[in-house]
C-alpha cells in the first residue's frame, strides 16, 4: 500500500513541472496570438488551451506504462469536442450528405482557411466567425502537440519548436513592440524547457544546443525582409507615387463580382477615441436598377476651418455637441475628391492644399483637388449613439423626396398613412411593369410580411436589418449584373441569398422607401483595424463599404448595417453584438431595478414575431401602414423566451459526461463478458484478467501479466494487504488440472469477487474513483 501511494505521488510530481511549463508557454503565446484579432477574442484562447491539455494530463496521471497509447486513445474524442465547441457542429447528426457533419465541418474549416489567405490582419472576429474557427482550431492543434511533447513524451526540442510557433506567426505579420524583451523571454522559455526536460547526463550539451537554435531562430525573425510588417511597410504605401488608390470598384453599383487587388493597400490612418464609419458620399436616387448620387449642390469655400451651421445639424447633434470628439485623419493612399468624414460632423479643419471645398446639401464634403497624399485633417463630430428606446419613440423625417424612386418619378406614401396599401398597389400597377422592375412587387410583399407587426418605423428598419444579417451571407463573387428581372430583386428573392454591400444596402434602402420610411445609401469606409492598445485605426481598401442611412428626424441620418460580417459601433443596430435590447425599470422605491425586455425588438431578433419570418401569418387586409392599420398593434405581451443555446462550459461537460459513460460502459462490458464463461478453465482465465485490470487501474505497475497465480497472490498481499491464496489455488488447479465442473467455475468466480471486494474495502473513496476512470485496463 505504501509503495503504491509512493508511486502515485511520483507520477503526480513528474507531471507538475511539465504542466507549469505548459502554462507559461500558453500565457506567452496568448500574449502574441491575441494580436491577430481586434477586438481580441477574450478568453477563447485560454479555453482552447485547457481543452488541448486535457488528454495529455489524463494519460499521464493514469500512472504506469503505456502513457503514449492512452494519450492517442484520448486525442480523437478531444479533437471532436474542440471542433464542436469552435464550429458548433457535432457528430450527433448523420455524417455524410450535403448537410452531414463531415460536410459542414469541411466547409467551416475550408472557408476559414480561404479567408485567412485573403484577410488583412488583425481581423474582427465578430465580422469573420469562420476565420475565428480556423484560428482557434489551429491554436488547439499547436497546444495539444505542445502538451504531448511536454507531459507525455518529455521531448525538449519538440516542445521548444512548438513554443516558437505563435511567436513566429505574429513576428512575421506585425512589427511587435518591445521586440528585444519578447525575444529574451522566448529564449528564456526555450532554455527552461530544455533544462527541465533534458536528461541530467546530457543537460549541459542540450542547453547549449537549445540556446544556439533558439537564438538563431529569433535572430532570423528579427531580420528586415522576414518580418512582413517591415518588408511591406504600410505607412509607405501610396507615398512617393504622387497618386493614391481608388476604391470605385466597391462603390460603382454594377452588382457584378467584386474583383479586389490581390494585395491590400492602406488608404487612411485615423486617430480617434471611438471607432466610427467614415462616409464619403451618399446615393439619394434609385433609377430602377441602381442607386446614384443626387444633384450636385452645395456651398463652395476655400479649404480651412469649416463650421456646420446649426440649421444643418440634427437636434441630437446640437443637444450632444459637448460630447463631440476630435478625429484626425491622414490620407496615406486614397485617390478621391470626396472627403471621408464621420456622419454627424460639426467642424472641419482642412489644409489649404485641398483647394476649394463644397459642403453638399446632403452632408458630404467634396474637394476640387484630389486629396493630397500625406495630408492630415481634423474633424469634430458627435457619434450617432441614440438608444433603441429613443429610436422606437422617434418619428422619421417628413421630406417627401426621401421616399422617391425611379429617378424621383414615383413617391411612396409615408409609413402609417391612411389607405397606404391601396396607393402602393396602384403605384406597382402603373410604374413597375418593366421586366427589370416587375418583381419589386413580390419583393415588397415579402418585406411587408417581415415587418407587418411592427408598431413604429424603427422596428421596421431593425426587422429588415436582422433579416439580411441572419438569412443571407457575404459573397464577393456574387453576380447579379445580368439578371433579367433586375439585379436587386434577383438578389432579394433568389435562393442563393448571397451578395456583398452593394446588394445589401441597395435592396434595404429601396424596400424602406417602398414602406414609406426615408432612406438612402451611404458609401465610405468601416472603422478598419484598430492597433492594439491605441487610438489609431488603419483603413485599407478592404474597408471600403456601402451601408444604409435612415432619416429619424431629430436624430438625423442614422446608419444601419444590413451586410453580414459588418458591425456598426452603435448599439441601436442589430449588427452590433451589444445590441441594446433591455432598458432599466424603476422600482417602487424609485431605484433602478433589473432590466426588463423590449418585447417588440426582442421578438424580431428571435424571429418569433407573429407574421414575421417565423410567425408567417396572413395579411390582415389592413390598408394602413401604421399602428392602427396592423393587426395586434399596440399589444404588449410578455417577451418570448429566447431559444436555449448551451454554452462552452455546458458543451464541455457534455463531452466529458459522454466520455465517462463510454469508459464505464466499456469496463462493465468486459467484466460481464468474462463472467459468462461456463467452464472452470475459462472462469479461471477470466477472473485473472478481471483482477489484473482492476489492479492496473489502481496504479500498480510492473510485469503483472507474466506472474503465476501464486506470484500474483503474493503481489496482491504486498500492494493491498489482501489474502488471495484460495483464489490462486483454485485458478492453478483449474488451469493445469483435469477439466472441472460448472460448480468449480462458480467457486472461482466467487473467490475472485471476494478478493476484489477486499481490495476495494482497503482503498479510499478517492482511490476507487480514480481507478474507475483510468484507462490502462482498456489497453491491450
Amino acid at each position: 500500500m505504501t509503495a503504491r501511494v509512493g508511486r502515485g505521488w511520483r507520477t503526480a510530481r513528474a507531471v507538475i513541472a511539465p504542466t507549469l511549463l505548459y502554462c507559461v508557454v500558453v500565457a506567452f503565446s496568448v500574449w502574441h496570438l491575441r494580436l491577430l484579432e481586434q477586438p481580441a477574442m477574450g478568453s477563447g484562447l485560454y479555453r482552447v488551451a485547457a481543452v488541448a491539455a486535457a488528454p495529455a494530463l489524463l494519460a499521464a496521471l493514469s500512472g504506469g506504462g503505456g502513457v503514449a497509447r492512452r494519450y492517442l486513445l484520448l486525442l480523437p474524442p478531444t479533437l471532436v469536442g474542440a471542433i464542436g465547441v469552435t464550429t458548433g457542429h457535432w457528430p450527433s447528426r448523420h455524417l455524410r450528405g450535403s448537410d452531414g457533419y463531415l460536410t459542414l465541418v469541411r466547409h467551416a474549416v475550408g472557408g476559414g482557411v480561404a479567408r485567412w489567405v485573403h484577410t488583412v490582419l488583425p481581423y474582427d472576429p465578430s465580422r469573420l466567425p469562420d476565420l475565428r474557427v480556423v484560428v482557434l482550431l489551429a491554436t488547439f492543434v499547436v497546444f495539444a502537440a505542445l502538451a504531448a511533447a511536454l507531459i507525455v513524451f518529455r521531448a525538449p526540442f519538440a516542445a521548444s519548436a512548438l513554443a516558437l510557433v505563435p511567436f513566429l506567426v505574429t513576428s512575421t505579420v506585425f512589427r511587435l513592440s518591445s521586440q528585444t524583451l519578447r525575444s529574451a523571454l522566448m529564449l528564456a522559455i526555450i532554455l527552461t524547457l530544455v533544462g527541465v526536460l533534458a536528461p541530467r547526463a546530457r543537460r549541459f550539451g542540450q542547453l547549449l544546443a537549445g540556446g544556439l537554435a533558439g537564438g538563431l531562430a529569433l535572430g532570423v525573425v528579427a531580420l528586415p525582409g522576414v518580418a512582413k510588417a517591415q518588408f511591406f511597410d504600410w505607412q509607405q504605401v501610396g507615398k512617393g507615387a504622387g497618386k493614391g488608390t481608388t476604391v470605385a470598384y466597391v462603390w460603382n453599383q454594377t452588382y457584378g463580382p467584386l474583383r479586389r487587388p490581390k494585395e491590400a493597400t492602406t488608404l487612411l490612418r485615423v486617430v480617434s477615441n471611438r471607432p466610427t464609419y467614415l462616409r464619403t458620399t451618399v446615393l439619394t436616387l434609385f433609377d430602377g436598377l441602381r442607386w446614384v448620387e443626387g444633384p450636385w449642390e452645395g456651398l463652395s469655400q476655400p479649404a480651412g476651418r469649416i463650421t456646420y451651421p446649426a440649421g444643418v445639424l440634427s437636434g441630437f447633434t446640437t443637444k450632444h455637441v459637448a460630447a463631440a470628439g476630435t478625429v484626425r485623419i491622414e490620407n496615406l493612399g486614397l485617390d478621391s475628391t470626396w472627403l471621408p468624414t464621420p456622419t454627424e460632423t460639426v467642424t472641419l479643419d482642412l489644409p489649404r492644399s485641398f483647394g476649394m471645398v463644397v459642403r453638399t446639401v446632403d452632408g458630404p464634403i467634396q474637394t476640387t483637388n484630389t486629396l493630397p497624399i500625406g495630408a492630415t485633417y481634423s474633424v469634430v463630430a458627435v457619434p450617432p449613439t441614440p438608444t433603441s428606446q429613443e429610436l422606437q419613440a422617434a418619428s422619421v423625417g417628413t421630406d417627401a423626396t426621401e421616399r422617391e424612386l425611379l429617378d424621383a418619378q414615383v413617391q411612396f406614401p409615408a409609413w402609417g398613412a391612411p389607405g397606404r396599401e391601396a396607393i402602393v398597389a396602384g403605384l406597382f400597377e402603373q410604374w413597375f411593369i418593366d421586366p427589370a422592375l416587375v418583381r419589386w412587387k413580390e419583393a415588397y410583399a415579402r418585406a411587408y410580411e417581415l415587418t407587418r407587426r411592427a408598431t413604429n418605423p424603427y422596428e421596421v428598419v431593425v426587422a429588415l436589418e436582422i433579416e439580411f444579417q441572419r438569412s443571407y451571407h457575404y459573397d464577393e463573387k456574387a453576380d447579379y449584373s445580368h439578371a433579367a428581372d433586375g439585379p436587386l430583386p434577383a438578389f432579394f428573392l433568389g435562393t442563393s441569398r448571397s451578395g456583398y454591400c452593394q446588394m445589401f444596402s441597395g435592396t434595404m434602402a429601396t424596400l424602406l422607401r417602398m414602406l414609406g420610411i426615408p432612406a438612402r445609401v451611404a458609401e465610405g469606409f468601416t472603422e478598419g483595424r484598430r492597433l492594439a492598445r491605441s487610438t489609431i485605426s488603419v483603413i485599407d481598401d478592404r474597408a471600403a463599404h456601402a451601408w444604409v442611412e435612415v432619416d429619424f428626424g431629430a436624430y438625423g441620418w442614422v446608419p444601419f448595417e444590413p451586410t453580414p460580417t459588418r458591425t456598426l459601433p452603435g448599439t441601436y443596430s442589430s449588427s452590433n453584438p451589444r445590441f441594446a435590447l433591455t432598458k432599466p425599470t424603476k422600482g417602487s422605491s424609485g431605484g433602478t431595478t433589473a432590466a426588463s425586455p423590449v418585447p417588440r425588438i426582442q421578438c424580431f431578433l428571435d424571429g418569433t414575431c407573429a407574421g414575421g419570418k417565423a410567425g408567417g401569418g396572413k395579411k390582415d387586409g389592413a390598408t394602413g401602414g401604421g399602428r392602427a392599420g396592423r393587426e395586434g398593434a399596440g399589444s404588449s405581451g410578455a417577451a418570448p423566451t429566447p431559444p436555449y443555446r448551451p454554452g462552452f462550459v455546458l458543451s464541455l461537460l457534455l463531452i466529458v459526461g459522454l466520455a465517462v459513460l463510454f469508459l464505464l460502459a466499456a469496463k462493465r462490458l468486459r467484466l460481464v463478458r468474462g463472467r459468462l464463461v461456463a467452464d472452470a478453465r475459462g472462469a479461471a482465465a477470466a477472473s485473472r484478467v478481471e483482477l489484473e485490470r482492476y489492479v492496473l487501474d489502481q496504479g500498480v505497475s510492473g510485469p503483472i501479466r507474466t506472474l503465476t497465480a501464486e506470484e500474483f497472490a503474493v503481489m496482491l498481499h504486498r500492494e493491498f494487504g489482501v489474502d488471495a491464496r484460495a483464489w490462486a489455488r483454485l485458478a492453478t488447479s483449474a488451469r493445469y488440472g483435469p477439466a472441472n465442473s460448472v460448480g468449480d467455475a462458480a467457486r472461482i468466480r466467487g473467490e475472485s469477487r471476494a478478493v476484489r471486494r477486499d481490495i476495494a474495502g482497503r482503498l479510499t473513496r478517492g482511490e476507487r474513483t480514480m481507478g474507475a476512470f483510468r484507462l490502462r485496463s482498456l489497453l491491450p
